[in-house]
């Protein structure tokens, strides 16, 4: 599943990221990995450079996240035309293995020559590459919050794959599908846009938009009710230090007088601007502020409201009114 970006007017492109969940500097591997052929024919080679240029776990994922995430595009196309089931036999746990290996690099083959894929594409060719270079690597399946109608749905339905790699003894999450850029619902286009931000990304800021099949996956202590109960967060939220408060819902109910509040930790945050649907509109509210917090009453109109600070979308809830 593709990130997709609401056709808010003022919103031209996503901020690209200069902060890592990690707290390793990487630009000098960014630096090399941008030196290297936008193209080549099969994952050897492309592993091994990176296996030749770097030693640390850490940094091998890292060059491999920043080569895919800028040279691989999302292939709309083949999202719309829906996932071909791929179908095999096998008579022992042996041949099931080899043949899912074979489907592995088939996919991640694939996705190197043509430098397009939907996520199980990105995927695939990350956990291959991982391979070649000694980076002990799983794929991830699972269900995403990728737009507001996610908001308040529990993760039933798997529509997404990532990644999870182990670096000194410990797992670090890594979406590459949605580090290369996201979906513009105006255009209908993908856009490249280069993002870290999901790459080692906090678990508990990876499980705001990302719930897995096994929740062993998740790295954290939250549950698929957590999940649902979720606003829908923008990169610029993962990018911004201004948080909601702890126990804020995705699901706002206007009050008798049809407003509805939202609650955000920090005294200094000052106003923010909101839209409701279109995005056509913004205005301004300025906060209420209580025992270390800003609250926010707003008059509720349509079905979605959207966030923005410094003029980027930020958050977005659902109004109920059942």
């Amino acid at each position: 599943m593709l990130k997709l970006k609401p056709a808010l007017v003022f919103f031209t492109v996503l901020l690209i990221s200069n902060i890592t969940a990690f707290s390793k500097d990487y630009q000098s591997v960014d630096g090399k990995v941008m030196e290297y052929h936008s193209r080549f024919s099969n994952p050897e080679t492309l592993a091994n450079l990176i296996n030749n240029d770097f030693s640390l776990e850490d940094e091998k994922a890292r060059a491999i996240y920043t080569w895919m995430a800028l040279n691989i595009k999302y292939d709309l196309k083949q999202l719309k035309s829906g996932k071909k089931q791929i179908k095999y036999s096998f008579s022992s746990e042996e041949e099931r293995l080899q043949k899912e290996q074979k489907i592995l690099l088939d996919i991640a083959g694939k996705t190197l020559r043509s430098k397009k894929a939907v996520c199980e594409g990105y995927a695939s060719l990350y956990k291959v590459l991982c391979d070649l270079t000694s980076v002990e690597c799983v794929m991830i399946t699972g269900s995403t919050k990728s737009s507001e109608s996610s908001i308040g749905k529990l993760p039933k339905t798997s529509d997404h794959k990532w990644n999870a790699v182990k670096v000194n003894g410990e797992w670090k999450l890594i979406d590459v599908t949605w580090g290369a850029g996201y979906g513009d619902t105006q255009t209908g286009k993908f856009v490249a846009n280069y993002t870290d931000t999901y790459f080692f990304t906090n678990p508990n800021d990876f499980f705001l938009n990302h719930y897995p099949e096994e929740e062993k996956w998740l790295l954290t202590d939250k549950t698929a009710e957590d999940f649902a109960r979720l606003p829908y967060f923008y990169n610029y939220y993962l990018e911004s230090e201004i948080k909601l408060d702890k126990k804020q819902n995705g699901l706002l109910k206007p009050d008798k007088d049809k407003y509805v509040e939202v609650v955000i930790e920090g005294e200094t945050i000052g106003y923010i601007e909101y839209t409701f649907n279109s995005g056509k509109s913004f205005q301004e509210v300025q906060p209420n502020i209580k025992q270390g917090k800003s609250y926010y009453k707003i008059k509720a109109r349509g079905s979605y409201m959207t966030i923005l600070l410094n003029n980027n979308a930020w958050a977005a809830f659902k109004i109920v009114r059942n």
